[in-house]
């Protein structure tokens, strides 16, 4: 018998995401394929795709920045 399943790694152990129809202490072979995340949303990677027009250097006057005009 053959069957596909996705699981999670947590450090220690794989951990199925769904049950498996197996009876408990059953001898398997692992054939292990690592699924890449489709759009990684870390912070990294996220600031890199960042782009501004805005101010080089926004610490220059904040209060224009954030109201308009100084206050």
């Amino acid at each position: 018998m053959s069957q596909t399943f996705e699981a999670m790694y947590d450090g220690t152990a794989l951990h199925p995401l769904e049950p498996l129809p197996l009876p408990p202490n059953s001898k398997v072979r692992i054939t292990l394929e690592v699924i890449e995340p489709e759009n990684p949303k870390d912070f990294l990677t996220m600031s890199m795709a960042f782009t501004s027009d805005g101010f080089e250097d926004w610490s220059d006057d904040p209060e224009r920045y954030l109201y308009g005009t100084r206050r």
